[in-house]
């Protein structure tokens, strides 16, 4: 039952869960769509963001290069640290709701299996295409970018000591101590899908129906060998018996 900060108890959440079975693979549809077109959208997003942070450097570059400032040459450090807080925070809309699909829709509606399908295609023995993650990607253009400010600066001001380099600096060092600790918290997560679609193949291989082994075929029927039956002997032959033998002699 909910109840709201001051220790109040909403009289409209007393049924805690509505079952209505009648409509709930209608339910589970229509989440699974949404859920569908959620991860698209922030995918799209993640695209406009990194098209427009790349527009935004070219142009203080070029801004600073011009008026030989090396401060406005700094911005782009926070620039891209605001940008990569932006960018994680979708890619991680969508790797939390595959993962809600994967796991909790899926297994509750019969023909929903892409996210399932997909996990264990990625993560089991079978043969896949090579992938390249977006969020990896969008890590080393901005960890890149951040890196070489301070050598556009240095090359603003040609000053070694300047403070404007030295803001560079300081600013770089706390873009990437943040930065290392989003790449870490995301293969970490990562790793755990890995683990589960390793499971999941696993159970799959285990419920799959074991081929029956094969019967081998019943050998042909043999009838036992007979003896020649010797044809009777000619009308008027004389039937020879073992006294018209010659005898035997020793020895032979």
């Amino acid at each position: 039952m909910f109840q709201d900060p001051d220790g109040q108890t909403d009289p409209a959440s007393d049924d805690e869960l509505v079952s209505d079975p009648e409509n709930a693979g209608a339910g589970i549809r229509l989440e699974y769509a949404v859920l569908r077109q959620q991860i698209a959208q922030a995918d799209q997003t993640c695209v406009v963001i990194l098209g427009a942070l790349i527009t935004a450097t070219l142009t203080l570059t070029g801004l600073s290069v011009s008026r030989s400032s090396g401060f406005l040459a700094c911005l782009l450090v926070p620039l891209w640290l605001i940008g990569s807080f932006y960018l994680a925070e979708k890619r991680s809309v969508i790797i939390h709701t595959a993962h809600y699909i994967w796991t909790e829709l899926e297994p509750r509606h019969a023909g929903l299996d892409w996210e399932g399908w997909h996990h264990r295609t990625t993560y089991g023995e079978r043969p896949s295409p090579a992938r390249y993650y977006p969020f990896y990607l969008e890590s080393a253009i901005a960890g890149t970018i951040v890196l070489l400010n301070p050598f556009l600066v240095y090359y603003i001001t040609h000053r070694w000591l300047s403070a404007p380099l030295i803001t560079s600096i300081s600013m770089s060092v706390v873009f990437f101590v943040i930065h290392i600790r989003g790449i870490v918290l995301y293969t970490r997560f990562e790793k755990y899908l890995a683990r589960l679609s390793v499971v999941a193949v696993a159970a799959e291989s285990e419920a799959a129906p074991s081929p029956a082994p094969a019967t081998p075929s019943p050998a042909p029927a043999t009838t036992p060998a007979t003896r020649p039956v010797s044809a009777p002997p000619p009308a008027g032959t004389p039937e020879r018996s073992d006294a018209s033998l010659p005898p035997k002699r020793n020895g032979t």
